[in-house]
């Protein structure tokens, strides 16, 4: 017996496992004697005396290397060949026969057989044959695997340069529609520039001085101001996008202070519709893994757009739902008017449905018209998910009502709890 240090089994474990080599030879004698010789050196070993007996161990067992005889009563050794390979391409196929005239055959030459041996051959040749055979069959499935593993890497990092890019579209898109709005009506640049427009008529010279009606000069201040938000809102724009924020693991306590922190500064904005914000102190069995400072802009922009686009006087409830290895914090309010929403459209601005607008919310966070995209972009950069969709509420009122739900998705962080 030769003495094979290295044994083949040590290349992959998971290959070797339940068989590796299966040998098929009708003769006996040679078919138990080599099959004696690769066992006592760390090979496993299927045997077969004929072809058909073969191709259906292949089906029950894990095949890496065939180590076969090419001359059978009733059919010729190049189709049992061709059925081998058909029916497992990756595995190795060895010639093992006293036929040497088949040594540079055609099937050689074409690639689907790795190796002749002539037999009878020494114990060490035929070992080294075959394990020369076991380390390319590794190596090639490494070389599947780092092909297949960079493949995937590639394809993601394509998805995530579209994503990027049309989230760069959408909010440039989303720009241009509110600057449209803008220069066309309500408080800011639209108005600033109608009042500047009416000075050329009522404007009156008195010496080096000029007189202009006070309503006037009020509307211009008040407009200025609107612009001064509305640039100010490009900053916040900015400032957010460019931040890095780090995934946190964060506990009950953390997240109903970044929640209640939201609730208060978006006070203002809550009072000028007389709205009532019913906050259910969130309990988490586990800690999540999210960003505080994420939780709290999130519920600042969708708490704004919850007073934007609900009724006067109407409630707002801010709840959360458990679901598998994930909770959801969640924002229920009312809808003004019949406008749909849907996933395909969960991040485009409610007044371009409801062709609703307020000024006196000319104060939200971003003032952009693009803040739940923002928000999107986010919670997606620390692992999470935002979801805006409508739903018939029959749990928080006796009557069942249409009503619009964001849901901000954050996973548990089970290992570090437990």
């Amino acid at each position: 017996m030769v003495d094979v240090k290295d044994s083949p089994q040590v290349l992959n474990s998971e290959i070797w496992s339940p068989a590796s080599v299966l040998l098929l030879n009708p003769d006996q004698r040679i078919r138990e004697e080599t099959a004696e010789k690769l066992r006592s050196n760390g090979f496993d070993v299927v045997e077969a005396s004929f072809p058909g007996q073969a191709l259906a161990a292949m089906v029950l067992k894990n095949i890496c290397i065939i180590l076969t005889e090419i001359s059978f009563p009733d059919i010729e050794g190049w189709k049992v060949i061709r059925a081998l390979r058909k029916q497992n391409e990756k595995a190795i196929i060895i010639v093992y026969t006293s036929l040497a005239e088949r040594r540079q055959g055609p099937d050689r030459r074409l690639g689907i057989i790795f190796e002749f041996i002539h037999y009878p051959v020494p114990t060490i040749e035929l070992i080294g044959h075959v394990k020369h055979a076991a380390q390319v069959y590794v190596e090639t499935k490494n070389d599947e695997a780092h092909i297949q593993k960079s493949k995937s890497q590639l394809e993601w990092l394509i998805w995530k340069e579209q994503t990027r890019v049309q989230e760069q579209i959408f909010i440039g898109s989303s720009m241009l529609a509110n600057i449209k709005h803008s220069t066309s009506q309500g408080t800011g640049i639209g108005g600033l520039v109608t009042y500047i427009e009416m000075l050329e008529i009522v404007a009156k010279k008195d010496g080096n001085d000029t007189l202009i009606p006070e309503n006037i000069y009020n509307s211009i201040i008040e407009n200025g101001e609107g612009v001064e938000r509305w640039l100010q809102g490009i900053e916040n724009m900015k400032t957010a996008l460019s931040a890095e924020f780090d995934r946190e693991v964060l506990h009950d306590d953390e997240v109903v202070s970044a929640i209640q922190r939201s609730i208060n500064s978006v006070e203002k904005l809550r009072a000028i519709k007389n709205q009532e914000i019913v906050f259910e102190v969130v309990q988490l069995p586990h800690p999540i893994i999210a960003n505080r400072f994420i939780i709290e802009m999130a519920f600042r922009e969708m708490l704004t757009n919850a007073f934007k686009y609900s009724p006067e006087g109407s409630t707002i409830n801010i709840t959360r739902y458990i679901t598998g290895n994930s909770i959801a914090l969640i924002i229920l309010n009312d809808k003004i008017g019949e406008f749909n929403v849907s996933e395909n459209n969960a991040f485009q601005s409610f007044h371009k449905e409801s062709h609703t607008y307020d000024d006196r919310f000319l104060a939200e966070e971003f003032g952009m018209g693009i803040g739940l995209s923002m928000i999107h972009g986010l919670v997606s950069s620390v692992g999470g998910r935002v979801h805006v969709t409508e739903i018939t509420d029959y749990a928080t009122d006796l009557t069942a009502r249409k009503r619009i739900v964001g849901e901000l998705i954050f996973p548990f962080d089970i290992e570090t709890d437990a």
